[in-house]
């Protein structure tokens, strides 16, 4: 089962916002995801960390075309078609 709750972190505790319907000392995975505050600073820190992401995915984007401009331009003349490729995978159509 797999439910989404608010908590609260209290002197390293996380203590729900609400009962859980789960027996005692059973075993949970937690994802915890920081909740910003509706401020000036949460909504700069919230910006400064999507500004972040946004900088390493440009950077791994950047280093994507430079790959592909890296690849060989021209045709291998190795004597295949698609044709004789889709026959190799699929047999004669004949």
């Amino acid at each position: 089962m797999s439910q989404q709750i608010d908590a609260i972190y209290d002197n390293g505790v996380l203590r729900p916002m609400v009962p859980l319907a789960l027996p005692d000392q059973t075993r949970v995975k937690l994802t915890v995801e920081e909740e910003l505050p509706a401020t000036p600073e949460g909504q700069a820190r919230a910006e400064a960390a999507e500004s972040e992401v946004l900088a390493k995915q440009k950077a791994a984007l950047e280093e994507l075309r430079r790959a592909v401009d890296q690849l060989p331009q021209h045709r291998n003349n190795d004597g295949w078609s698609v044709r004789q490729h889709d026959e190799v995978l699929y047999g004669s159509h004949k």
